[in-house]
């Protein structure tokens, strides 16, 4: 009894004594062994198994004390608790438990990863043909998507020329007298800078321009177009980002595989349902590093054209959250096309296990190289985006501006025989917007335009409207196109002939006109 006490109580030491290495990464600290020592040399301790006490002088059947006391002197003496592990200890000890030292990567369900295994002996070669056409149809898409990236949607669009031909539109359309507006008294000038308060009926890109233009400057100095395409830089580099990461995870896969004649592919270990790839052939390996290239470049390429895509081509805001989207689903195409794989392949890929990898790093103090480089990648793009295409952009569209609404716009012109400029303000009589709202000419138009809005006159037993418009009862349509092009006294010639009355007697008398 005594004998089963002592081996109880020196069971819980050996335990707390392991527990105590575990955390100190198997190396006992000085506090430990000091613990182990004060039991004595009569106590020995052997990892999994059953510690018993050496044989002393005079024993022959059994091993043991000569008295309980003895014992219990051993269990006190034994039983001090070691010494707290030191803060660098421990940090060690944490380090140690984030090392990588299982890693392992899985295929993903992508044209890519399914080109591993054209030519395997566990696919038809029906199988292998319809791979191999998938990754040659996303190549292609590829090198399409590429060349018109680069060709079209990667070219600076906003310019000096740009500056130039806005310019040039303002000299000859914007205040050319042709385009005069006589109801709103604005030149087309006025009317392209102020798309909020007019409508233009002609050079519709230019008020477009000038709204997007804007728009992407914004009020705010933070809630604006440079933001959002900054904002659309950085989802654009982590996008690929994670597809290059994903293809470094697997060139390290590849390296640790063991190397033979022929790729092995057999059922784990573990489990009789799921497979497991223990060797890879020289040819094979060869032809996956060739592939590797192949989407590294073109990933590094789309990371490229697609950053400049979205920092040059439009200035729209709609237009740069869309541009963001489609660059992503291009980045995709491999995943799609997936779907049109055999069903073996996708059953291979899915129940092989994941391939063995060597740890990111070595020791509990390494750092993590790749991750550095990743970070330095994604913050050199954004940079380079951020400040010199947005900033070039930016000056470029603040100079358009400034070229088509800056200045003088309340004037129009027109050129005589001898190329004679003559010059003209556009609204002489200095009235508000508000103001020609409410002459008589605009609110003849909207009378027109809504009939049942005309006032209502009682002449003997009847009622009428009382219009301000003159209509003609033949041909109307001769009539209206004659008097656009009448001066002041055809006009006044006409205005008599269509009432019957002297031109003095026509705004007095007549009801109709006496309105305005």
């Amino acid at each position: 009894a005594r004998l089963a006490a002592l081996e109880r109580r020196l069971d819980e030491r050996l335990e707390m004594t392991e527990r105590t290495m575990r955390q100190l990464v198997l190396q006992p600290a000085p506090s430990a062994l000091s613990a182990m020592r004060a039991s004595g040399p009569a106590m020995s301790v052997d990892f999994g198994k059953t510690p018993v006490a050496p044989p002393r002088p005079g024993d022959r059947e059994s091993p043991g004390f000569d008295s309980f006391d003895q014992a219990e002197a051993l269990d006190e003496c034994s039983a001090a608790p070691p010494a707290a592990p030191l803060p660098s200890e421990i940090t060690t000890h944490q380090r140690s438990l984030l090392v990588d030292a299982k890693n392992r990567f899985a295929l993903h369900a992508s044209v890519w990863d399914a080109a591993f295994f054209i030519g395997s002996p566990q696919l038809t070669c029906s199988d292998s043909f319809v791979v191999a056409a998938l990754l040659l149809v996303n190549i292609i898409v590829l090198v399409v998507f590429l060349g018109i990236v680069y060709y079209v949607f990667a070219q600076e669009n906003y310019t000096a020329e740009l500056v130039q031909r806005l310019e040039q539109w303002r000299i000859n359309f914007g205040h050319n007298v042709k385009y005069y507006d006589g109801n709103t008294m604005t030149s087309l000038t006025q009317r392209v800078c102020s798309p909020d308060v007019y409508q233009v009926e002609m050079s519709g890109h230019i008020s477009n321009l000038v709204h997007e233009i804007r728009e992407y400057i914004g009020e705010r100095s933070i809630f604006n177009g440079p933001s959002l395409v900054t904002v659309s830089l950085l989802l654009w580099a982590l996008t690929v980002v994670t597809d290059i990461s994903q293809i470094w995870d697997l060139s390290r896969a590849l390296r640790s595989l063991p190397k033979a004649d022929t790729t092995m592919i057999g059922l784990a270990d573990s489990d009789e349902q799921s497979l497991m790839m223990t060797s890879i052939g020289q040819g094979r390996t060869a032809w996956l590093f060739c592939v590797i290239l192949f989407r590294t470049v073109s990933s590094c390429c789309l990371w490229f054209l697609g950053s400049r895509f979205l920092c040059l081509y439009s200035i729209s805001v709609a237009d740069i959250l869309l541009n963001a989207l489609a660059l992503e689903i291009v980045l995709k195409i491999d995943e799609a096309l997936f779907i049109l794989a055999p069903w073996r392949v996708k059953t291979l890929i899915s129940r092989l296990e994941p391939l063995p990898s060597p740890p990111r790093c070595c020791r509990a103090g390494a750092r993590d190289l790749r991750q550095y480089v990743l970070l330095a990648m994604v913050l050199t793009s954004v940079s380079i985006g951020s400040i010199t295409a947005l900033e070039r952009v930016r000056a470029t569209i603040l100079e358009a501006n400034a070229t088509l609404c800056s200045g003088e716009q309340d004037f129009v012109y027109s050129m005589d025989a001898f190329l004679m400029v003559y010059t003209s303000e556009s609204n002489p009589l200095g009235a508000s917007a508000s103001q020609i709202a409410r002459f008589g000419h605009v609110q003849a138009v909207r009378e027109t335009m809504y009939p049942e809005t005309v006032p209502m006159f009682t002449r003997g037993s009847a009622t009428v409207p009382h219009t301000m418009a003159v209509r003609f009862p033949i041909s109307p349509l001769e009539e209206v196109k004659k008097r656009e092009s009448w001066d002041i006294a055809q006009s006044s010639a006409g205005l008599q002939s269509a009432t019957g009355l002297l031109c003095s007697d026509t705004l007095a008398l007549t009801l109709d006109t006496s309105r305005f």
